[in-house]
Protein backbone atom coordinates (compact mmCIF):
# COMPACT_ATOMS: atom_id res chain seq x y z
CA UNK A 1 0.00 0.00 0.00
CA UNK A 2 1.27 3.22 -0.72
CA UNK A 3 2.19 5.63 2.52
CA UNK A 4 1.69 9.26 2.82
CA UNK A 5 3.82 11.48 0.91
CA UNK A 6 3.42 14.11 3.12
CA UNK A 7 6.72 14.35 4.60
CA UNK A 8 8.70 13.37 1.25
CA UNK A 9 9.50 16.58 -0.17
CA UNK A 10 9.44 18.56 3.28
CA UNK A 11 12.82 16.32 4.44
CA UNK A 12 14.41 16.91 1.59
CA UNK A 13 13.81 19.99 0.19
CA UNK A 14 15.85 23.27 -0.09
CA UNK A 15 14.96 26.59 1.29
CA UNK A 16 13.71 29.01 -1.01
CA UNK A 17 16.60 31.09 -2.57
CA UNK A 18 17.08 34.51 -0.44
CA UNK A 19 15.79 32.22 2.87
CA UNK A 20 18.54 31.47 5.83
CA UNK A 21 20.01 27.86 5.25
CA UNK A 22 18.75 25.21 7.66
CA UNK A 23 21.03 22.11 9.09
CA UNK A 24 19.19 19.84 7.02
CA UNK A 25 19.73 22.33 3.85
CA UNK A 26 23.63 21.97 4.86
CA UNK A 27 23.61 18.79 5.07
CA UNK A 28 21.74 18.30 1.41
CA UNK A 29 24.54 20.57 -0.22
CA UNK A 30 26.63 17.40 0.34
CA UNK A 31 24.28 15.59 -1.75
CA UNK A 32 25.00 15.92 -5.91
CA UNK A 33 23.29 18.71 -6.73
CA UNK A 34 20.88 16.71 -9.15
CA UNK A 35 18.99 15.01 -6.36
CA UNK A 36 17.84 18.43 -4.64
CA UNK A 37 13.79 17.95 -4.69
CA UNK A 38 12.01 20.58 -6.11
CA UNK A 39 8.26 20.69 -5.73
CA UNK A 40 7.90 23.35 -8.15
CA UNK A 41 9.60 21.24 -11.09
CA UNK A 42 7.69 18.37 -9.91
CA UNK A 43 4.20 19.70 -10.29
CA UNK A 44 4.88 21.15 -13.95
CA UNK A 45 6.32 17.55 -14.60
CA UNK A 46 2.61 16.24 -13.64
CA UNK A 47 0.81 18.90 -15.31
CA UNK A 48 -1.88 17.54 -17.72
CA UNK A 49 -1.31 13.98 -16.42
CA UNK A 50 -4.16 11.83 -14.88
CA UNK A 51 -5.74 8.49 -14.60
CA UNK A 52 -7.81 6.41 -17.06
CA UNK A 53 -5.33 5.90 -20.12
CA UNK A 54 -5.41 2.63 -20.22
CA UNK A 55 -2.29 1.04 -21.53
CA UNK A 56 -0.45 4.45 -21.79
CA UNK A 57 2.94 4.29 -19.76
CA UNK A 58 4.51 7.39 -18.73
CA UNK A 59 8.06 7.31 -17.51
CA UNK A 60 9.40 10.01 -15.53
CA UNK A 61 13.62 10.28 -15.79
CA UNK A 62 16.20 12.31 -14.38
CA UNK A 63 18.41 12.15 -17.85
CA UNK A 64 17.18 11.81 -21.55
CA UNK A 65 16.59 8.60 -22.54
CA UNK A 66 19.70 6.56 -24.43
CA UNK A 67 19.74 3.23 -24.22
CA UNK A 68 23.79 3.17 -25.26
CA UNK A 69 24.58 5.06 -23.06
CA UNK A 70 25.26 3.46 -19.58
CA UNK A 71 24.01 0.21 -18.14
CA UNK A 72 20.77 1.44 -16.63
CA UNK A 73 19.65 3.23 -19.77
CA UNK A 74 20.52 0.10 -21.59
CA UNK A 75 17.80 -1.94 -19.07
CA UNK A 76 15.15 0.68 -19.20
CA UNK A 77 15.24 1.03 -22.93
CA UNK A 78 14.59 -2.58 -23.07
CA UNK A 79 11.86 -2.33 -20.54
CA UNK A 80 10.13 0.36 -22.71
CA UNK A 81 10.35 -2.02 -25.74
CA UNK A 82 8.76 -5.15 -23.90
CA UNK A 83 6.28 -2.41 -22.78
CA UNK A 84 5.52 -1.49 -26.43
CA UNK A 85 5.66 -4.96 -27.89
CA UNK A 86 2.77 -5.62 -25.40
CA UNK A 87 0.63 -2.87 -26.54
CA UNK A 88 1.36 0.14 -24.36
CA UNK A 89 1.95 3.67 -25.73
CA UNK A 90 4.58 5.16 -24.05
CA UNK A 91 5.55 8.48 -23.07
CA UNK A 92 8.92 10.11 -21.26
CA UNK A 93 9.20 12.91 -18.78
CA UNK A 94 12.99 13.98 -19.25
CA UNK A 95 13.16 16.07 -15.56
CA UNK A 96 16.63 17.42 -16.70
CA UNK A 97 15.30 18.70 -19.87
CA UNK A 98 11.83 19.58 -18.27
CA UNK A 99 10.09 18.27 -21.30
CA UNK A 100 7.75 15.52 -22.53
CA UNK A 101 8.66 12.98 -25.32
CA UNK A 102 6.94 10.38 -27.21
CA UNK A 103 8.65 7.35 -27.41
CA UNK A 104 8.06 6.01 -30.95
CA UNK A 105 9.68 3.10 -32.66
CA UNK A 106 13.70 2.05 -31.94
CA UNK A 107 13.23 4.03 -29.18
CA UNK A 108 12.93 7.18 -31.00
CA UNK A 109 11.47 10.40 -29.35
CA UNK A 110 9.58 13.35 -30.81
CA UNK A 111 8.51 15.85 -28.80
CA UNK A 112 5.06 15.90 -27.54
CA UNK A 113 3.04 18.93 -25.52
CA UNK A 114 2.17 16.68 -22.90
CA UNK A 115 0.93 13.33 -21.65
CA UNK A 116 -2.84 13.54 -21.28
CA UNK A 117 -4.58 10.20 -19.54
CA UNK A 118 -2.22 7.38 -17.96
CA UNK A 119 -2.41 4.31 -16.64
CA UNK A 120 0.77 3.40 -15.16
CA UNK A 121 3.88 6.09 -14.12
CA UNK A 122 7.00 4.40 -13.98
CA UNK A 123 9.45 6.46 -12.14
CA UNK A 124 13.30 6.07 -12.72
CA UNK A 125 15.97 6.84 -10.04
CA UNK A 126 15.84 9.54 -6.59
CA UNK A 127 16.82 11.81 -9.07
CA UNK A 128 13.88 12.25 -10.80
CA UNK A 129 11.33 10.73 -8.21
CA UNK A 130 12.69 13.01 -5.44
CA UNK A 131 10.20 16.09 -7.47
CA UNK A 132 7.75 14.02 -8.92
CA UNK A 133 6.77 11.25 -6.49
CA UNK A 134 5.20 14.00 -4.15
CA UNK A 135 2.84 15.54 -6.81
CA UNK A 136 2.05 12.11 -8.22
CA UNK A 137 0.60 11.43 -5.12
CA UNK A 138 -1.61 14.03 -5.29
CA UNK A 139 -3.30 13.28 -8.33
CA UNK A 140 -7.24 12.40 -7.83
CA UNK A 141 -8.02 9.91 -8.91
CA UNK A 142 -4.63 7.97 -8.42
CA UNK A 143 -1.97 6.33 -11.04
CA UNK A 144 -0.47 3.37 -10.63
CA UNK A 145 2.83 4.38 -9.67
CA UNK A 146 6.10 1.97 -10.05
CA UNK A 147 9.50 3.38 -8.23
CA UNK A 148 12.41 1.72 -10.30
CA UNK A 149 15.50 1.93 -7.83
CA UNK A 150 17.96 0.77 -10.68
CA UNK A 151 19.86 -0.42 -7.88
CA UNK A 152 19.96 1.23 -4.33
CA UNK A 153 21.99 4.09 -4.09
CA UNK A 154 22.54 4.13 -0.27
CA UNK A 155 24.43 1.04 -0.53
CA UNK A 156 27.32 2.08 -3.38
CA UNK A 157 27.64 5.27 -1.40
CA UNK A 158 28.03 3.36 1.53
CA UNK A 159 30.56 0.80 0.00
CA UNK A 160 32.55 3.10 -1.65
CA UNK A 161 32.69 5.18 1.93
CA UNK A 162 34.45 2.07 3.19
CA UNK A 163 37.00 1.86 0.45
CA UNK A 164 37.71 5.84 0.13
CA UNK A 165 37.51 6.32 4.37
CA UNK A 166 35.54 9.07 3.68
CA UNK A 167 32.46 10.59 6.06
CA UNK A 168 31.34 12.65 3.63
CA UNK A 169 30.36 9.62 1.44
CA UNK A 170 29.07 7.73 4.62
CA UNK A 171 26.68 11.21 5.40
CA UNK A 172 25.78 11.31 1.63
CA UNK A 173 24.80 7.49 2.27
CA UNK A 174 22.60 7.80 4.91
CA UNK A 175 20.52 10.84 3.63
CA UNK A 176 20.23 8.42 0.43
CA UNK A 177 19.24 5.90 2.61
CA UNK A 178 16.48 7.77 4.70
CA UNK A 179 15.04 9.10 0.88
CA UNK A 180 15.30 5.84 -0.75
CA UNK A 181 12.89 4.42 1.64
CA UNK A 182 10.43 7.53 1.76
CA UNK A 183 10.68 6.82 -2.16
CA UNK A 184 9.83 3.19 -1.97
CA UNK A 185 6.95 3.59 0.56
CA UNK A 186 5.26 6.23 -1.63
CA UNK A 187 4.89 3.71 -4.67
CA UNK A 188 2.76 0.49 -5.24
CA UNK A 189 5.30 -1.55 -6.69
CA UNK A 190 8.98 -0.42 -5.84
CA UNK A 191 11.41 -3.03 -8.22
CA UNK A 192 15.03 -3.66 -7.20
CA UNK A 193 17.80 -4.58 -9.70
CA UNK A 194 19.08 -7.82 -7.84
CA UNK A 195 17.33 -10.99 -4.95
CA UNK A 196 19.81 -9.10 -2.98
CA UNK A 197 18.20 -5.47 -3.20
CA UNK A 198 14.95 -6.77 -3.27
CA UNK A 199 15.36 -8.64 0.34
CA UNK A 200 16.67 -5.28 1.35
CA UNK A 201 14.22 -2.91 0.29
CA UNK A 202 11.20 -5.59 1.69
CA UNK A 203 13.23 -5.20 5.25
CA UNK A 204 13.24 -1.55 4.35
CA UNK A 205 9.85 -0.25 3.10
CA UNK A 206 7.94 -3.57 4.51
CA UNK A 207 4.03 -1.63 3.14
CA UNK A 208 5.07 -2.02 -0.36
CA UNK A 209 5.32 -4.33 -3.01
CA UNK A 210 8.41 -4.90 -3.57
CA UNK A 211 9.22 -7.05 -7.30
CA UNK A 212 13.00 -7.95 -8.76
CA UNK A 213 12.95 -7.03 -12.49
CA UNK A 214 17.25 -6.94 -13.58
CA UNK A 215 19.00 -6.16 -16.68
CA UNK A 216 17.68 -7.49 -19.61
CA UNK A 217 19.98 -9.28 -22.27
CA UNK A 218 19.69 -10.78 -25.40
CA UNK A 219 22.02 -13.72 -25.31
CA UNK A 220 23.64 -14.68 -28.81
CA UNK A 221 21.59 -17.19 -31.02
CA UNK A 222 25.05 -17.92 -32.85
CA UNK A 223 28.63 -19.91 -31.38
CA UNK A 224 30.89 -17.66 -30.05
CA UNK A 225 34.56 -17.14 -31.56
CA UNK A 226 36.43 -19.74 -29.32
CA UNK A 227 40.05 -18.35 -27.81
CA UNK A 228 42.26 -18.76 -30.49
CA UNK A 229 40.83 -16.24 -32.35
CA UNK A 230 40.63 -13.78 -29.81
CA UNK A 231 43.12 -11.30 -27.98
CA UNK A 232 43.58 -8.61 -24.99
CA UNK A 233 41.52 -8.12 -22.25
CA UNK A 234 38.79 -5.36 -22.02
CA UNK A 235 37.27 -3.04 -19.61
CA UNK A 236 34.20 -1.22 -20.68
CA UNK A 237 32.17 1.02 -18.33
CA UNK A 238 30.68 4.89 -17.88
CA UNK A 239 33.46 6.99 -16.76
CA UNK A 240 30.70 9.52 -15.04
CA UNK A 241 30.18 6.15 -12.80
CA UNK A 242 32.97 6.15 -10.18
CA UNK A 243 33.13 2.93 -9.56
CA UNK A 244 34.30 1.93 -12.98
CA UNK A 245 37.12 4.97 -12.43
CA UNK A 246 38.48 3.24 -9.43
CA UNK A 247 38.33 -0.34 -11.46
CA UNK A 248 40.33 1.19 -14.44
CA UNK A 249 42.55 2.73 -11.59
CA UNK A 250 42.68 -1.18 -9.96
CA UNK A 251 43.48 -2.23 -13.20
CA UNK A 252 46.91 -0.14 -14.02
CA UNK A 253 48.27 -0.34 -11.02
CA UNK A 254 47.30 -3.88 -9.01
CA UNK A 255 46.13 -6.18 -11.89
CA UNK A 256 48.42 -5.66 -14.77
CA UNK A 257 51.81 -5.62 -13.78
CA UNK A 258 51.15 -9.14 -11.88
CA UNK A 259 50.11 -10.09 -15.57
CA UNK A 260 52.34 -8.87 -17.49
CA UNK A 261 55.36 -10.60 -15.39
CA UNK A 262 53.86 -14.09 -17.22
CA UNK A 263 52.36 -12.33 -19.98
CA UNK A 264 53.92 -9.18 -21.32
CA UNK A 265 52.25 -8.87 -24.57
CA UNK A 266 48.52 -8.63 -22.84
CA UNK A 267 47.13 -5.67 -24.32
CA UNK A 268 44.38 -3.84 -22.01
CA UNK A 269 41.46 -2.16 -23.96
CA UNK A 270 39.33 0.48 -21.84
CA UNK A 271 36.13 1.70 -23.87
CA UNK A 272 33.10 3.62 -22.70
CA UNK A 273 31.74 7.14 -22.29
CA UNK A 274 33.53 9.99 -20.77
CA UNK A 275 36.87 8.18 -20.30
CA UNK A 276 39.63 10.60 -18.77
CA UNK A 277 43.32 9.65 -19.55
CA UNK A 278 43.95 11.00 -16.19
CA UNK A 279 42.12 8.16 -14.58
CA UNK A 280 44.53 6.14 -15.86
CA UNK A 281 47.92 6.20 -12.88
CA UNK A 282 50.01 4.16 -15.42
CA UNK A 283 51.13 5.17 -18.77
CA UNK A 284 51.82 2.26 -20.87
CA UNK A 285 51.19 1.57 -24.69
CA UNK A 286 49.76 -1.51 -23.67
CA UNK A 287 47.11 0.15 -22.31
CA UNK A 288 44.69 1.44 -25.16
CA UNK A 289 42.03 4.24 -24.05
CA UNK A 290 39.27 3.74 -26.61
CA UNK A 291 36.70 6.36 -25.56
CA UNK A 292 33.14 5.84 -26.80
CA UNK A 293 32.89 3.00 -29.45
CA UNK A 294 30.03 2.49 -32.29
CA UNK A 295 30.25 -1.30 -32.58
CA UNK A 296 30.67 -2.63 -28.78
CA UNK A 297 29.74 -6.22 -30.28
CA UNK A 298 32.31 -6.68 -32.46
CA UNK A 299 35.00 -5.21 -29.64
CA UNK A 300 33.68 -8.13 -26.99
CA UNK A 301 33.59 -10.70 -29.86
CA UNK A 302 37.63 -9.99 -30.34
CA UNK A 303 38.47 -9.89 -26.77
CA UNK A 304 39.52 -12.70 -24.64
CA UNK A 305 38.14 -11.53 -21.02
CA UNK A 306 36.52 -8.91 -19.74
CA UNK A 307 37.81 -7.84 -16.47
CA UNK A 308 36.42 -6.23 -13.87
CA UNK A 309 38.17 -5.40 -10.30
CA UNK A 310 35.12 -3.65 -8.82
CA UNK A 311 35.85 -2.74 -5.03
CA UNK A 312 31.97 -0.91 -4.53
CA UNK A 313 29.38 -0.80 -6.11
CA UNK A 314 25.33 -1.93 -6.46
CA UNK A 315 23.04 -3.81 -8.37
CA UNK A 316 23.53 -5.68 -11.47
CA UNK A 317 26.27 -5.09 -13.02
CA UNK A 318 25.53 -4.40 -16.98
CA UNK A 319 28.95 -5.03 -18.25
CA UNK A 320 29.45 -8.57 -16.72
CA UNK A 321 25.75 -9.45 -18.05
CA UNK A 322 26.40 -8.02 -21.44
CA UNK A 323 29.70 -9.69 -22.09
CA UNK A 324 28.83 -13.26 -20.88
CA UNK A 325 25.46 -13.02 -22.66
CA UNK A 326 27.73 -12.48 -26.11
CA UNK A 327 29.89 -15.47 -24.55
CA UNK A 328 33.30 -13.68 -23.36
CA UNK A 329 34.14 -14.79 -20.10
CA UNK A 330 34.97 -12.63 -17.18
CA UNK A 331 36.90 -12.42 -14.39
CA UNK A 332 35.76 -9.71 -11.82
CA UNK A 333 34.65 -9.41 -7.84
CA UNK A 334 32.37 -10.25 -5.14
CA UNK A 335 31.25 -7.04 -5.83
CA UNK A 336 30.91 -7.42 -9.60
CA UNK A 337 29.31 -11.00 -9.40
CA UNK A 338 26.72 -9.81 -6.93
CA UNK A 339 23.17 -10.66 -7.85
CA UNK A 340 23.81 -13.54 -10.04
CA UNK A 341 22.32 -16.42 -8.68
CA UNK A 342 25.64 -18.67 -10.36
CA UNK A 343 28.87 -17.77 -10.97
CA UNK A 344 28.39 -18.92 -14.92
CA UNK A 345 30.66 -17.13 -16.89
CA UNK A 346 32.54 -15.80 -14.83
CA UNK A 347 35.40 -16.38 -11.88
CA UNK A 348 35.20 -14.49 -9.06
CA UNK A 349 37.47 -13.19 -5.90
CA UNK A 350 37.45 -11.34 -3.18
CA UNK A 351 38.27 -7.15 -3.53
CA UNK A 352 41.78 -6.43 -2.91
CA UNK A 353 42.86 -9.85 -3.83
CA UNK A 354 44.61 -8.99 -6.86
CA UNK A 355 47.03 -11.93 -7.08
CA UNK A 356 44.14 -14.13 -7.09
CA UNK A 357 42.88 -12.33 -9.93
CA UNK A 358 45.59 -12.37 -12.25
CA UNK A 359 46.01 -16.12 -11.27
CA UNK A 360 41.96 -16.63 -12.59
CA UNK A 361 42.98 -14.44 -15.11
CA UNK A 362 45.97 -16.37 -16.44
CA UNK A 363 44.41 -19.37 -15.97
CA UNK A 364 41.35 -18.61 -18.28
CA UNK A 365 43.64 -17.47 -20.84
CA UNK A 366 45.98 -20.41 -21.25
CA UNK A 367 43.11 -23.21 -21.19
CA UNK A 368 41.18 -22.90 -24.31
CA UNK A 369 38.61 -25.94 -22.77
CA UNK A 370 37.92 -24.32 -19.81
CA UNK A 371 37.61 -20.87 -21.30
CA UNK A 372 34.99 -22.50 -23.56
CA UNK A 373 33.10 -23.77 -20.65
CA UNK A 374 32.96 -20.75 -19.30
CA UNK A 375 31.69 -19.07 -22.30
CA UNK A 376 28.86 -21.34 -23.11
CA UNK A 377 27.58 -21.74 -19.75
CA UNK A 378 27.51 -17.89 -19.50
CA UNK A 379 25.12 -17.63 -22.46
CA UNK A 380 22.88 -20.07 -20.97
CA UNK A 381 22.64 -18.15 -18.04
CA UNK A 382 21.45 -15.33 -20.14
CA UNK A 383 18.76 -17.51 -21.77
CA UNK A 384 17.67 -18.83 -18.54
CA UNK A 385 17.68 -15.18 -16.26
CA UNK A 386 17.61 -12.56 -18.33
CA UNK A 387 16.01 -12.86 -22.12
CA UNK A 388 13.69 -10.67 -23.29
CA UNK A 389 10.91 -13.39 -23.25
CA UNK A 390 12.34 -14.21 -19.51
CA UNK A 391 11.42 -10.91 -18.13
CA UNK A 392 8.51 -9.66 -20.42
CA UNK A 393 5.85 -11.69 -18.00
CA UNK A 394 7.11 -10.24 -14.97
CA UNK A 395 7.21 -6.93 -16.50
CA UNK A 396 3.57 -7.37 -17.87
CA UNK A 397 2.60 -8.08 -14.06
CA UNK A 398 4.76 -4.98 -12.51
CA UNK A 399 2.70 -2.55 -14.86
CA UNK A 400 -0.88 -4.51 -13.82
CA UNK A 401 -1.44 -5.82 -17.37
Amino acid sequence: MRSTTSGLWHSYRLVAPGQPLTARGRMLLSLPRRIRADAAQGRIAVDGLRAGGGRHLVVFGDRPLDPTGDSASHRLGWLLRLAAEDGYRVSFYSVRERRWFTVGEDLGLAPADGPGPAGVAWVVRPEAAAPVMPALAALDPPLRVVYDTMDLHYLRLSRESEVAGSRGLALQSRLMRALEVRLCGAADVAVAITHEEGQLLRRLAPDTEVVVLPNVHEPRADVAPPLAERSGLLFVGNFTHTPNVDAVQVLASDVLPRLWERRPELVLRIAGRALDPAAVPVVDPRIELLDWVEDLDALVDSSALLVAPLRFGAGLKGKIGYAIARGLPVVTTTVGGEGFPEPDGMAVVAPGEWGAFAARTLELLADPERWARASAAGIELTRREYAPAVLGGRLRRILGG
